[in-house]
């Protein structure tokens, strides 16, 4: 594989990648690529937290849920820490919440 490496205003730390378009291609269909969904690897990371990975797969900050929620944006970042466990039912609200943001 040939990439042109973009390095950042150091000139030490690579910021990009940029690969032939032939080459990119054969990347996104390689097996698995076809996927009806693929989980970014952001998302993946905060899987132990279903609303924080909810969130961000919808592209959505923690102000603008709190916002489509009606409630404040601490509220938000509490039940997004690692030791809360959110029930069922919130878990149920916050789909639903962003699933009416994206289909309204």
């Amino acid at each position: 594989m040939s990439a042109q490496i973009i390095y950042d205003q150091t000139g030490k730390n690579p910021e990009f990648a940029v690969i032939p378009w032939d080459e990119y291609q054969q990347l996104i269909h390689q097996d698995g690529a076809d996927d009806e969904e693929m989980i970014p690897f952001n998302v993946a990371d905060y899987i132990d937290n279903p609303i924080k990975a909810m969130r961000i797969k919808a592209n959505l900050t923690q102000v603008q849920l709190a916002e489509l929620m009606g409630v404040s944006q601490a509220y938000i970042g509490k039940i997004e820490r690692a030791n809360y466990s959110p029930t069922d039912n919130l878990l149920s609200r916050v789909e639903q919440t962003i699933h009416t943001h994206q289909t309204g």
